[in-house]
């Protein structure tokens, strides 16, 4: 009697646990998105505090070579920051703390899923 019961619950308590898991699932996935808006706010605001407002470049009307790219135009945050801390004329103190904020927002950037499709600069130590 009791293997015939179990092969009857069988497709009910698979149908339970399918239930769960999408439960589960949905909620793991909006955790996910709230840390991930999260980490990237903190890194805007980071970004902000230590290098300062996009600045927008402005283009000669009669220059014919093109512009080159500055970290203090560039809106990206992550690539702002990782010019800002390349930037031999900026103190050696903020290009570490801004280099320790870029590993620190890619650190947690991984760590929140695998399938993390943030672009960001590795930096060398």
């Amino acid at each position: 009697m009791a293997p015939d019961a179990i092969a009857v619950a069988g497709p009910a308590a698979a149908e339970v646990a399918i239930k769960i898991a999408r439960v589960f699932t949905v909620e793991h996935r909006a955790h996910i998105a709230r840390d991930t808006a999260n980490s990237y706010a903190w890194l805007v605001r980071r970004t902000n505090e230590l290098c300062g407002t996009v600045v927008r470049a402005t283009d000669d009307l009669f220059d014919f070579c093109p512009r080159s790219a500055d970290w203090r135009s560039n809106p990206v945050p992550d690539e702002r920051l990782s010019g800002f801390a390349a930037d031999p004329s900026v103190s050696a103190t903020e290009r570490r703390e801004a280099a320790d904020a870029l590993a620190r927002y890619c650190s947690v950037a991984k760590s929140q899923s695998p399938y993390h499709r943030h672009r960001y600069a590795c930096l060398a130590s």
